[in-house]
């Protein structure tokens, strides 16, 4: 091994901070990490200076098996996201070959490198004691929306003693844009207990949601690389295929110097001087299917390197003790685990009468479960299916539970208030409006058609009633994202509205205020609608917390608005006009923020002039501009009106105006409707309707 260049290596990557998107995310989290830890490096540097006993006391123990135990931590958002234990299993088999040269491809790597392709003798068992020591499949599964954005915030929901097992969180997409991503030993965040590995579904294993090319499934065994110790074949910089690399090394000596490769497979690739190794699971080539014996010799150091200064010690992974307490050896417990109780509905809402199908996500077990559900209120009010369709004939919130039988034995999981039914003839007549006058929100005792819905995740830190309001009577609704203790939605139901004697156009109308807590507040409001008792919701305005702030600044204490700090928000509800069925949900999620209050929410009131409200709704557009004289002209109707269009050139002079009585919905004509040839120049297309007026410059090339 180069020890000194390893050394010099990793000590200048250590210093980088520059952030590149790549197929690995690793150096750029790692960057991350350290830019807002730099005693990160010293870990770094520490394991480097013990380097060379740490790999005396391994090549004393070449002999020795080193078995890892693993856990999985599947976060998904039901359906297909929730990857199959099969998938999982598939994953761990191909570790299992690529660590210990049983990966079949082996046959196909180059005469240059079959002399040097390393049986390292690793080998990866899912856990089968959880840190309580309960028995487990050493798979966790958990129902969150950060797996479309994740990162270290998965992190946060779920993992184990790092010292004790390797993490694995299986996500949908990683904010950065990588396929996974992991730490050396010392560098995770939090003195190393964030260490693991994060990896796309897609590229995890070979089947089920994988994509299942050869570098997909080996996404990681390349990334374990990395939580062992190992560099890019190119060394540590941010970007690979680039020259500077040649200056650079993975400080392996059998690993050829090289630039790296971005795709493909050019088995005669020569980038440095000499043929490189792309066929190296720590490169970016499309087939990776080898470790060199020098990779050995640092992947087992790592194995071999522990310290009382950080949390994740490899060394104690695989030692008589950590194996026993992990149940993979010395496991007394032979029988089927007792089954972890899940359960989801795709809507939480629905009407009375209407079928709700109820999904068991419950995991834990291997053999046949039994299945034994009880629905308040539901009809059937008990069933032995293991995924049942229920249908409610009384309105009001109602509790589920769901007990499932193993060889192991029952489990039994029970949520309050998990389903709220709607008497969709119990509705509100529009026009109206809601002050919040009442602080028993969100049931009204003295009028059940103005009950609103709290879902259970949101009856915890979620909305409540407040004295402060908007108008000159009392009372108002909010909530704040600071007190969350998950990244799940705080969702807030509306009555059901009946719009049969609104004409068009219509609108709903809030006034709202909001204070950031600090830069870092992160906060989404959405509101959206249904018409068809909450089956489909459509999304009508999303702000995030700076186009929410109706304040500048931020308030680091419990803010409380003044009569000036509150704005009003329109929403347009045309499309909606005349239904007699229209339900408003409100999401809020978020983090790090101050309150936000809502206020005085006034349903199909129209209070805008008929020029303001052509201004929002007509969307006038030439696409594209500049053109050839063959552009779409496009423009949105609310309602039928007798619009006027003009074209103009420069000196005012027409070309040609089209004057007609236009049905509501959307119109496009084509630029070629105004005059068959157009010169090359710049005109005017002017658009009338009443008295409102709007004129947009087309360029003609």
């Amino acid at each position: 091994m180069k020890r000194n260049l390893f050394f010099f290596s990793l000590l200048l990557s250590a210093l980088s901070f520059a952030q590149n998107h790549k197929q690995c995310g690793a150096t750029e989290m790692r960057n991350k990490a350290i830019s807002e830890n730099p005693h990160l490096v010293e870990n770094r540097l520490k394991y480097l200076q013990q380097l060379d006993s740490i790999i005396d006391i391994q090549q004393k123990m070449e002999s020795v098996i080193y078995t890892i135990p693993v856990v999985i931590h599947v976060m998904h958002t039901g359906g297909s996201s929730n990857i199959s234990d099969a998938q999982i299993h598939d994953a761990i088999e191909i570790i299992n070959e690529d660590f210990n040269k049983n990966n079949s491809d082996t046959s196909s790597v180059i005469d240059a490198f079959k002399g040097i392709i390393a049986n390292v003798g690793v080998e990866f068992k899912l856990a089968q004691l959880d840190p309580n020591g309960n028995c487990t499949k050493g798979i966790t599964r958990t129902y969150t929306n950060l797996t479309n954005d994740a990162g270290e915030n998965v992190k946060d929901l779920i993992k184990w003693d790092p010292s004790k097992y390797l993490n694995v969180w299986v996500v949908s997409n990683i904010g950065i844009g990588a396929g996974g991503y992991s730490y050396y030993p010392g560098e995770a965040p939090n003195n190393d207990a964030n260490a693991g590995v994060v990896a796309l579904a897609s590229q995890f294993g070979s089947i089920g949601q994988s994509n299942g090319t050869t570098s997909a499934n080996r996404t990681l065994t390349h990334e374990i690389g990395h939580y062992l110790s190992l560099n890019h074949t190119w060394g540590d910089s941010n970007n690979n295929n680039e020259q500077i690399n040649c200056n650079d090394d993975d400080g392996i000596s059998d690993t050829p110097n090289t630039k790296g490769t971005n795709s493909g497979c050019n088995l005669a690739q020569n980038t440095c001087g000499s043929l490189d190794n792309v066929q190296n699971y720590m490169d970016y080539a499309s087939c990776p299917i080898m470790f060199t014996e020098g990779q050995k010799t640092a992947l087992l150091a790592a194995l071999n390197y522990g310290s009382s200064w950080h949390n994740a010690p490899r060394n104690n992974l695989w030692t008589t003790e950590n194996l026993t307490e992990t149940g993979l050896l010395n496991n007394s417990n032979t029988n089927e685990c007792i089954a972890i109780v899940a359960f989801e509905t795709e809507s939480e809402l629905a009407c009375i009468g209407e079928e709700v199908e109820w999904e068991n996500i419950s995991y834990n077990y291997d053999t046949e479960a039994t299945f034994e559900w009880d629905f308040e209120g539901g009809t059937p009010d008990t069933s032995n299916d293991e995924n049942p369709v229920i249908t409610y004939n009384e309105s009001g919130l109602f509790n589920v539970s769901l007990t499932v039988t193993t060889t192991g034995g029952s489990q039994t999981k029970t949520v309050n208030n998990v389903i709220y039914i709607n008497n969709s003839e119990d509705k509100i007549m529009a026009p109206t409006e809601f002050t919040f006058q009442s602080n028993q929100f969100p049931i009204n005792p003295d009028n059940e058609d103005e009950n609103w819905y709290i879902d259970e995740n949101s009856q915890t830190y979620g909305w409540d009633w407040n004295s402060a309001s908007s108008t000159s009577e009392a009372g108002s609704i909010r909530i704040r994202s600071s007190v969350f203790g998950d990244d799940k939605l705080k969702n807030l139901y509306s009555p059901i509205f009946d719009l049969t004697n609104v004409p068009s156009p219509c609108f709903m109308y809030y006034d709202y205020a909001y204070a950031k807590k600090s830069p870092n507040s992160d906060d989404i409001l959405r509101v959206r609608v249904s018409d068809d008792c909450g089956t489909n919701w459509l999304t009508r305005i999303t702000k995030d917390s700076d186009d929410l702030a109706t304040v500048n600044g931020n308030l680091l204490f419990t803010f409380t608005p003044d009569a000036d700090d509150w704005e009003t928000q329109k929403i347009n509800l045309t499309p909606w006009a005349g239904r007699d069925q229209l339900q408003f949900l409100i999401e809020f999620s978020g983090e790090q923020g101050n309150y936000l209050y809502l206020d005085n929410i006034r349903f199909a009131v129209p209070s805008l002039g008929i020029n303001e409200l052509l201004e929002e709704t007509l969307n006038l557009e030439v696409y594209p501009n500049p053109n050839k004289g063959n552009a779409s002209v496009r423009f949105n109707v609310l309602s039928s009106q007798i619009i006027q269009l003009e074209l103009v050139d420069v000196l005012g002079n027409k070309i040609h105006t089209i004057i007609q009585n236009y049905k509501t919905g959307q119109h496009q004509l084509d630029l070629s409707d105004f005059k068959d040839d157009l010169n090359a120049g710049m005109y005017f297309l002017n658009c009338t309707i009443g008295s409102y007026k709007e004129t947009m410059r087309v360029v003609v090339y």
